[in-house]
C-alpha cells in the first residue's frame, strides 16, 4: 500500500463504529451505525475542513442519510421480536438502502469528488456491513461473488 491508501485505511479502522451503540442502550447489534456513523463521519470531515462545500449541501446529504437510517423492522419481524427487544433492548430499526444512489449523487455532485481522502473514509464507513441496494458499487470494491 502507498501512504495514501494506509491514511486512508487508518481513518476508517478509527472511524467505522464511532456511532454503534451498545451497552446499556443496546443489547446485540445496532443495525444503524453505519449510517449513522457515515453520516457523523461527514461532519467531523467538515469542522477539519477536509469538506468544503456549502453547509446547506452537506445538511442535506446527511438529511437524506438520517432519513434512510430509521426504518422500522417490518411488523412480521417485530412480532418475532422478544419483550426486551420490543423496549428498545435490541435494535429494532434497520437502514434502508433504497436511497443510496440518491445519496450518492447529492453527495458527488455538491460535496466531494469521488476517490478523494474524504470520500474514500466516508465510503468504507458507510458500507462496513454490506454493499447491497446501490446500483452504482464504490470502486475500491470489487463487485464479485
Amino acid at each position: 500500500m502507498n501512504d495514501e491508501q494506509r491514511n486512508v485505511l487508518m481513518w476508517t479502522a478509527l472511524l467505522h463504529d464511532i456511532s454503534k451503540r451498545g451497552l446499556p442502550e443496546l443489547v446485540g447489534k445496532d443495525h444503524t451505525h453505519p449510517f449513522t456513523g457515515g453520516a457523523l463521519v461527514l461532519k467531523i470531515f467538515y469542522r477539519l475542513g477536509l469538506i468544503t462545500c456549502k453547509k446547506t449541501n452537506l445538511d442535506l446529504v446527511i438529511q437524506k442519510i438520517e432519513n434512510s437510517v430509521h426504518t422500522k423492522l417490518p411488523a412480521n419481524l417485530f412480532k418475532k421480536l422478544s419483550a426486551e427487544a420490543k423496549s428498545n433492548k435490541i435494535c429494532n430499526e434497520i437502514h434502508n438502502h433504497k436511497q443510496l444512489d440518491n445519496i450518492f449523487k447529492t453527495l458527488w455532485s455538491s460535496c466531494f469528488q469521488r476517490g478523494l481522502f474524504s470520500d474514500l473514509v466516508f465510503r468504507l464507513t458507510f458500507f462496513h456491513q454490506s454493499l447491497h441496494g446501490i446500483a452504482e458499487w464504490p470502486p475500491m470494491v470489487e463487485s464479485t461473488p
